[in-house]
């Protein structure tokens, strides 16, 4: 089963459809849009010319080139259609295991940059507990110098 057959059939159980439909000439609203979803991963994630894509589904390059400009406003427009949209790009992504090397790279610097922030943040507190103790230090010496000043008797 190839990245197509996978995207149909992950679409079909996502929406509940039947396979055929895609195939189908319906004009239902419903299945319209998932088939422009599907036309457009397969293009966008998964980096297919537009022939391939149209004889995947029996329809013309353009008719795939169409649908996959009304999804981009369409995604920006209509709520319903973005969630319905990400939900299947998500689900089809975990199908096939994809990983998005732009968002690893994303997740590492993330680390990286907390765990320095961690260090850094460590470092301050030590600095200032020892701060603390070198101050802590300072004021007993200080007291206790004051207490034999002050303590010690003076002769007139």
């Amino acid at each position: 089963m190839d990245k197509i057959d996978r995207l149909k059939m992950t679409a079909c159980n996502i929406f509940e459809i039947k396979p055929k439909d895609f195939k189908s000439r319906n004009r239902a609203r419903h299945l319209i849009d998932i088939r422009r979803m599907v036309y457009f991963i397969s293009r966008d994630l998964l980096e297919l010319p537009w022939t391939h894509i149209g004889k995947k589904f029996n329809v013309d390059h353009a008719t795939v080139m169409h649908h996959y400009k009304a999804h981009k406003s369409l995604v920006e427009v209509d709520k319903g259609y973005s969630h319905k949209y990400q939900t299947l790009l998500e689900m089809y992504k975990a199908d096939i295991d994809y990983v998005d090397m732009q968002e690893m790279l994303d997740i590492i610097k993330t680390i990286k940059t907390n765990t320095a922030k961690n260090i850094i943040f460590k470092q301050l507190i030590n600095e200032n507990y020892e701060n603390e103790i070198d101050t802590k230090t300072e004021s007993t010496k200080t007291l206790e110098s004051n207490r034999t000043d002050n303590s010690s008797p003076s002769v007139l």
